[in-house]
């Protein structure tokens, strides 16, 4: 069914093209889970009690939108919708769905359908997200990971030398803030005279050379200007075609000292 909005409703939806809504197969309920939790977009136009007056997978026609929803899913979903409906303006957000398999996670814009002046339903809009939740999640425990290291750990750009992330012990111990290393070439942090842009790419060409590995001693430059003696070991690494230089420091100073 396509939906058309007359008179001068400021939030009228455009007529939904007639390939969405002909010659589409009547899935089983089965295959219609399979494919909303398959990364695919699912179009669905609800009237005002959000039972499904059309959509793009043909199981879900007809039927009570929470009736595909778990409970909890379902009140979250029925706010969105409820304020869609009541203020005719389009809500987007993150939904975890559970779709009576487990969690799924989707982008579900909501948007009013509007007759004249009157709302009579919403167009929804879903977009899996699984994976994109996947790599938040995994990058979160792996920020947490790094956090938790008593080490300092430094990941930086191996063309242009900018610091692309630090472990909180890196902050503790230098004094910087991650903002301010955000926008800081990692020769900048060498306490050693005379290192620049052109001696930083020689020594990591020479480490490429050499295997990609190394350890040395040498001295860092903190927030406040004095110098922190740290053994350096660096690792070499390309991901997709380009280069990274992971930095594991560890702090000598009392080595040194003896």
């Amino acid at each position: 069914m396509a939906s058309s909005s007359e008179g001068t409703g400021p939030y009228s939806i455009v007529d939904l093209p007639p390939s969405l809504t002909e010659g589409v197969d009547e899935p089983s309920n089965d295959e219609m889970l399979e494919a909303l939790a398959a990364g695919g977009v699912v179009i669905a136009l609800l009237d005002v009690d959000a039972t499904v007056v059309y959509s793009n997978l043909g199981g879900l026609r007809g039927s009570a939108i929470r009736n595909v929803m778990g409970r909890r899913s379902w009140n979250r979903f029925k706010r969105s919708f409820e304020r869609t409906i009541s203020l005719s303006k389009r809500h987007n957000r993150e939904l975890s769905l559970d779709m009576n398999r487990g969690p799924h996670w989707f982008d579900c814009g909501l948007t009013p359908w509007v007759r004249g002046d009157e709302v009579v339903g919403v167009l929804l809009v879903a977009r899996s997200i699984d994976q994109d939740r996947r790599a938040r999640i995994n990058l979160a425990q792996f920020r947490a990971l790094m956090d938790a290291a008593d080490e300092m750990i430094m990941v930086a750009d191996a063309e242009t030398g900018d610091i692309l992330d630090v472990s909180a012990a890196v902050t503790r111990t230098l004094g910087y803030g991650r903002d301010a290393l955000a926008s800081t070439k990692m020769w900048m942090l060498d306490g050693e005279t005379g290192v620049d842009a052109s001696r930083w790419q020689v020594e990591l060409a020479s480490l490429r050379a050499s295997g990609g590995r190394s350890s040395q001693r040498t001295r860092m430059l903190r927030a406040d200007g004095e110098l922190l003696e740290v053994e350096v070991s660096t690792v070499l690494h390309e991901l997709e075609g380009h280069g990274y230089a992971l930095y594991l420091v560890s702090d000598i100073t009392d080595q040194v000292g003896t």
